[in-house]
Parts: C-alpha cells; structure tokens; sequence
C-alpha cells in the first residue's frame, strides 16, 4: 500500500465519520449513561464509560481527516474545523485520565479544555461574520462547548474534592 493509498483511506473514513458523526455520538452517549447506570447500582460500568470515550476520541481524531470543499471555506475555517477535533480527542483523553486518577491528568483536561473553549469563541465570531462557514455549523460549536465546559467541570471538581 502506497502513501497515497493510505491517504485516500483516512480520508475516506473521515468522509464517513463526518457524515454519520450525530449517530456515533448518539450511540457512545448511551453506553456511557448506561456505565453510569451500573456505576450508581454497584455494578463494574467504568470499563463501559472508558470504551465509549475512547471511541469518542478516535471519531473525534480521524473525523478531521475529511474532505472540505476549497469552495464552502476558507483556510481558517479549515484550521479551525481540524482544531476543534483535535481539541476535543485531547479533551476526552483528559477526562478518561481524571476518572482513572493517572498522572498528567490535569494538564490533559486543562490543555485541551481551555483551548477548545477559546476555540468555541471564534467559531462564534466567524459564525457572526459568515452565516455559511462551512465545516464549522452549529453542530460542531456545540459539541466543542460541551465536551470543553464539562471537562473543565469535572476537573475543577476532582481537584476541589
């Protein structure tokens, strides 16, 4: 397989990510609920939340790998796209290693929590500017938000306690 092969499979499974995204994270979603449930009831379901973040993060990661029409945006809309990815794969590594108490918990949950929120401000800014941005719609704002404000949450809660 060439590097050009290669290539064309990470975009081609971006591509299919990208469009089936809501669905994925509506199926993680519930397994993690369902780690919650068995958490609350004494039953082992970390090992269920860790699986499901875990998939979160490579969704996250191989998602902006996907192709962006030259046309629909710019570069930055592009950048800011691929970022917000990134961010949030980082993000979700550091909440699964706050809920296992690792070491360089915090700086994980920090560094990618903080800068996807910064992140989520200019979205909104560009999203003011131009109402058709591209890659970055509603959708991704509000994941960016909530994935970065519950991290650092839930940091600022593991700290505290």
């Amino acid at each position: 397989m060439t590097q050009v092969e290669s290539r064309d499979d990470i975009v081609r499974a971006g591509n299919h990510i990208y469009r089936h995204l809501l669905k994925y994270e509506s199926i993680t979603v519930a397994l993690i609920i369902t780690g919650i449930f068995l958490n609350i009831f004494n039953r082992p379901g970390k090992f269920l939340i860790t699986f499901s973040l875990v998939v979160l993060v490579l969704l996250y990661f191989i998602m902006v790998f996907t192709t962006i029409p030259n046309g629909t945006s710019g570069k930055f809309e592009r950048l800011v796209f691929r970022l917000s990815g990134w961010l949030s794969s980082i993000t979700i590594i550091g909440l699964i290693f706050l809920m296992n108490r690792l070491p360089m918990a915090g700086t994980f949950g920090l560094v990618g929590s903080i800068p996807l929120l910064l992140l989520v401000v200019i979205m909104l800014i560009m999203k003011n500017k131009n109402f058709n941005s591209g890659p970055v719609d509603l959708l991704t704002i509000t994941r960016s938000l909530i994935i970065g404000l519950f991290v650092l949450i839930y940091y600022l809660l593991v700290i505290k306690f």
